[in-house]
């Protein structure tokens, strides 16, 4: 957040990601016996009669319910392959898990170590292993926090709470020791009799105690006398560690100079040069350092690059700064968190970087565009058009891109296409754009195209082309192109075109058309006046719609919605559901079931290779069998947990957006929906936002499966894995 505060990145990457290769809810492998009070709560929890979340799919255990002590194994008693190994406990399933490590550009992935089983294992089921240190010894030990009951009291329903002593062990713990076997005990050093030679070269040590300790007791004594001393390690040392701890602590003893961060940048390890890029922050007024920064922008390390370009933006605006940053996103623009600190640098010059890149061979779509968009938010009046002339000039050859370009700047800066300049700069692609989507001897693909180039224009001027493209009759690419532009227009007459031709549209842009009416409240409006006028059916909107449009701001939208919920007859979930209890006797098809997956569930959902991860893992309520699947699928809101719960956002011009919250950061915010769609919103932009309480998966899929097709389903679900 320190570097995003100094640019808004619309497009940043998210702070926060997932790196478990089997998901946040993986399996465990506990020995020791599930408690009654368990069992007995998740059956209360799946049959209704009490509140909660039915997680595992209806499993009491069996899965990670919340990793505890994450913690890095960084000792010297364990084989060497096993450094760098993360620890993780489930206290709720007795166990201790670890995952592998392995670098994935900037970020990380974790991978299972142990097929079948855990690190350690207890049939005791007090046994809580709460936290983790690597200890003096080179060995980890555990903090076993030794309660009968580790579950919140809020998570206990009270007729099971009143049978169970929440405060049984509050008295006892234990601490472990895991050790190799034949391992032979090491005492702890008595490191406060150390000497400050002897701390500086305990920074060598493998255990990674003793260099903490060492460090932490250099900053406390603020002995100058080790100054000459950490100067030699950080530049004979065979160690990169304790060359890493020698930056660290010559910054906490106020003596890091310029040509020890000078010898650091060039460290033959890619952990000592990101954290000499680091420390480089306070020393960028020494003319050695800034060149030595400005010299690294060929790194080849994928996290020396990120900090890299994250400390240019410290430096004072110049063109070698600028072409260190051009340098590092045409090399490696394709990296999104690259992207992010590049762009956080940039400031007011990535107009600048944006006519270096452009046009370029090496330079990534994605990195133009994002260019494009930090450039035209600076752009006040028709002089700083200039940027985004220049940038069209530089990919003449691609006429694609010279669109995408205008499109993202209009869609960055709301001003630019009032402007004559902008209006001039799009008139030239606009002319062509016009023949060519009514040439009807043109390919489909070019049609295409050139409807999509109309966005650059207003909806009065391309009205008849682009109503045209909708017809039926014409291909199916046309047809998407044109809704695509007409969507993107703001002009409440287009809600009543679509309206109109609603009951003519495929069932691909009927959907398009709808989510599109729903989208602005103004077109809602028009949509909600059409079904209170018999124009639409009431079945034109969903519950869920409705819902989510009840807690829009705007007062009119809203009081037709609520009327709608209340006058509208419609059968509940309850009914919904005895209809479909025939379902649980039909005999159901595998392929079959395959096929409704594709068509109905795999835009929110992924078993196998199919679908998209959006909501929860249907493979997970295997184990409560298919009565369950078919409550779950047919009232989606009757447990709702809030991972997948939808959000509702309103933006200041007007626009509405909703999906599950999947990202919060300083500056913005991302919505995650149907086919994993994401959309980030700047938090200045956000007018209003709210947790509707509601799941993300819509009711009413009732009217898509029959019975036999949702036997079919509830086969496939069950025997997926």
């Amino acid at each position: 957040d320190r570097y995003l505060s100094r640019a808004a990145v619309p497009s940043a990457a998210p702070p926060r990601i997932s790196i478990a290769a089997d998901g946040g809810q993986a399996p465990v492998f506990r020995i020791s016996p599930v408690e009654p009070w368990r069992i007995v709560r998740t059956r209360l929890r799946a049959s209704g009669l009490s509140k909660g979340l039915v997680e595992g799919g209806g499993r009491p255990a069996g899965y990670f319910t919340g990793a505890t002590g994450i913690t890095i194994y960084r000792g010297d008693a364990w084989p060497a392959d096993l450094l760098g190994v993360a620890i993780i406990g489930d206290v709720g399933s007795n166990i201790v898990h670890r995952k592998r490590l392995t670098a994935d550009g900037v970020v990380w992935r974790a991978e299972r170590m142990d097929a079948g089983h855990e690190l350690v294992a207890s049939k005791d089921i007090w046994f809580r292993p709460v936290q983790y240190a690597n200890a003096p010894d080179g060995c980890l030990q555990i903090l076993d926090m030794y309660r009968e009951v580790i579950e919140h009291p809020a998570s206990l329903p009270p007729e099971i709470k009143r049978h169970l002593d929440l405060t049984s062990g509050r008295d006892r713990g234990r601490l472990y020791r895991l050790a190799p076997a034949g391992y032979v005990y090491r005492p702890a050093p008595r490191l406060s009799q150390a000497s400050t030679a002897e701390l500086v070269a305990l920074l060598e040590h493998p255990n990674a105690w003793h260099r903490e300790a060492a460090s932490r007791l250099l900053y406390e004594r603020q002995d100058v006398s080790a100054v000459p001393l950490l100067k030699v390690l950080l530049r004979t040392s065979q160690s990169g560690l304790a060359r890493f701890h020698a930056i660290g602590s010559l910054q906490g003893l106020r003596s890091l100079a310029g040509d020890d961060v000078v010898v650091a940048l060039s460290d033959a390890v890619a952990g000592v040069r990101e954290r000499a890029v680091l420390a480089a922050e306070g020393l960028l007024s020494e003319p050695a350092v800034s060149a030595g920064l400005l010299g690294m922008s060929s790194e080849q390390d994928a996290r020396v690059l990120m900090q890299l370009a994250f400390t240019l933006g410290e430096l004072p605006a110049s063109a070698e700064r600028q072409r260190a940053l051009a340098t590092i996103l045409e090399r490696r623009g394709e990296d999104r968190w690259i992207r992010t600190a590049v762009l956080s640098s940039l400031g007011t010059t990535a107009g600048e970087v944006l006519l270096q890149l452009s046009g370029r061979e090496g330079a990534g779509t994605a990195a133009v565009l994002e260019l494009a968009d930090a450039a035209a938010r600076q752009i006040a009046d028709e002089g700083g058009l200039a940027v985004l002339r220049e940038a069209l000039t530089n990919v003449n050859e691609n006429p694609g891109l010279q669109v995408r370009i205008l499109q993202t700047a209009a869609a960055a800066n709301a001003k630019l296409s009032k402007m004559p300049g902008f209006q001039q700069m799009s008139s030239n692609l606009l002319a062509r754009a016009r023949l060519t989507a009514g040439d009807e001897s043109a390919g489909v693909a070019d049609r295409a195209a050139a409807l999509r180039v109309l966005s650059l224009s207003g909806y009065a001027g391309e009205r008849e082309l682009l109503l045209a493209a909708l017809d039926p009759a014409q291909a199916p690419e046309l047809q998407l192109a044109a809704m695509e532009t007409l969507t993107g227009f703001a002009d409440v007459e287009i809600a009543g075109e679509l309206i109109t031709r609603l009951p003519s549209l495929s069932p691909a842009q009927t959907t398009r058309a709808r989510e599109a009416l729903l989208r602005r409240s103004a077109w809602a409006a028009v949509l909600l006046e059409a079904i209170e006028g018999g124009v639409l059916p009431n079945t034109a909107v969903t519950p869920t719609e409705l819902q989510r449009l009840a807690e829009l701001p705007d007062n009119a939208v809203r009081t037709r919605a609520l009327r709608l919920l209340e006058s509208t007859a419609r059968s509940s979930r309850d009914e919904v559901l005895r209809a479909y209890q025939v379902t649980l006797t039909l005999p159901g098809d595998r392929e079959r079931g395959a096929a409704v997956f594709r068509q109905q569930c795999s835009g929110c959902h992924q078993i196998g290779a199919v679908g998209y991860q959006v909501g929860p893992n249907l493979v997970a309520l295997k184990s409560r069998g298919a009565e369950a699947i078919l409550t779950n699928v047919l009232d989606p809101n009757r447990e709702v947990n809030p991972a997948w719960r939808d959000y509702l956002a309103v933006t200041t011009d007007g626009t509405t957006h909703n999906g599950v919250l999947v990202q919060e950061a300083a500056e913005s915010l991302t919505l995650r929906r149907a086919e994993a769609k994401e959309t980030r919103l700047l938090r200045a932009d956000i007018e209003v936002i709210r947790d509707t309480g509601r799941s993300l998966m819509p009711e009413g899929l009732e009217k898509n499966v029959d019975t036999q097709a949702m036997a079919d389903l509830i086969q496939f679900i069950l025997t997926s894995e």
